[in-house]
């Protein structure tokens, strides 16, 4: 099953192998568009487990002032 909407081919990350630049942008892209972590995860060929930990290690901590920080994939570089 082919989806259209999604950013990587299927299949080409390996299960057990680091994220590239190219998933955590597509997590980027697709948390901004309102996905879900599941949908990420099927997006990408990974655990939906892998995206939550992504997006919890590439989001700055909240300050407590002013606008929530999102999360970045440059920001683990």
């Amino acid at each position: 099953m082919t989806n259209n909407y999604s950013i990587t081919i299927s299949g080409e990350h390996k299960r057990g192998q680091h994220l590239g630049a190219e998933e955590r942008g597509a997590i980027q892209v697709l948390k901004k568009l309102g996905y879900s972590n599941r949908a990420i995860a099927r997006a990408i060929n990974c655990s939906p487990s892998t995206v939550g930990y992504e997006l919890k290690h590439g989001t700055p901590e909240y300050s407590g002032r002013g606008r929530r920080p999102n999360y970045s994939a440059k920001c683990l570089e």
